[in-house]
């Protein structure tokens, strides 16, 4: 058996009796197939296998990809901001060092009780809360935290709590995504909302991100229809 890659689609060949059966898994594909004269695909077939034996008859059916069992993906909750937003329903309070020190022990703990360090998980996404809200030495002590990531490794960050050198510490520790809670770029929006930063400590933060370098990219959170929002104060974003 042997496969390869087209469209987005796998074919499968199984040479078996002399009969050329190839499974696809796209019923558009499938018809093409059908209509196609196969030879281009008995060629393949015997480039690949560099046969002397006479082009095989070519059946085709729709077969079913095996499932890969799900990886696991890490999610860890910070808890933590330096202010509630009014709009705001996720699980935090408001920041304190010794409550987050202690927050943070407690973590390390139930990772190291659950065998995450020696783990290896597909995705990770640090949110809260404000992860951005914990000092240098906190983040650090996150950062030594984390197992093994093989792809996404995302950390959500507020504008008013970000530093370079919090995004560097970030990048080096293994994140290769950042998202900002901006909602919005209109100053009066922003005192609406009850957010802390203004639209320059905004951009400031999103430039900060581009030149430190994420791989998987840098993004920004923004909410529409916030209480007297207009159309231009959309557009303002």
């Amino acid at each position: 058996v042997v496969g390869r890659e087209i469209a987005d689609e796998t074919e499968i060949y199984a040479f078996k009796n002399g009969v050329l059966t190839i499974s696809v898994f796209s019923s558009v594909l499938l018809q093409e197939l059908r209509q196609f004269n196969g030879e281009a695909i008995q060629a393949d077939f015997r480039d690949t296998w560099q046969a002397s034996i006479p082009l095989p008859r070519i059946e085709y059916r729709l077969g079913r990809k095996k499932m890969e069992p799900p990886q696991p993906s890490l999610y860890i909750h910070i808890p933590f901001c330096l202010s509630r937003c009014g709009y705001c329903a996720f699980v935090s309070g408001v920041y304190e060092v010794d409550a987050a020190d202690r927050y943070l022990a407690a973590l390390h703990n139930e990772m190291t009780a659950r065998g995450a360090d020696g783990k290896q998980f597909e995705t990770l996404f640090i949110g809260g809360g404000t992860p951005s809200c914990l000092s240098v030495r906190q983040l650090e002590s996150v950062m030594m935290m984390l197992p093994g990531i093989k792809g996404e490794a995302t950390c959500e960050l507020n504008p008013d709590s970000v530093t370079r050198e919090k995004l560097q510490l970030l990048r080096d520790g293994g994140i290769n995504r950042v998202s900002f809670g901006v909602q919005t770029f209109s100053e009066e929006g922003l005192r609406l909302l009850g957010r802390r930063h203004d639209h320059k400590a905004a951009a400031q933060a999103v430039e900060w991100a581009h030149a430190i370098g994420f791989p998987r990219g840098v993004s920004i959170d923004l909410i529409n229809g916030w209480p007297g929002q207009t159309k231009p104060f959309f557009l303002m974003i």
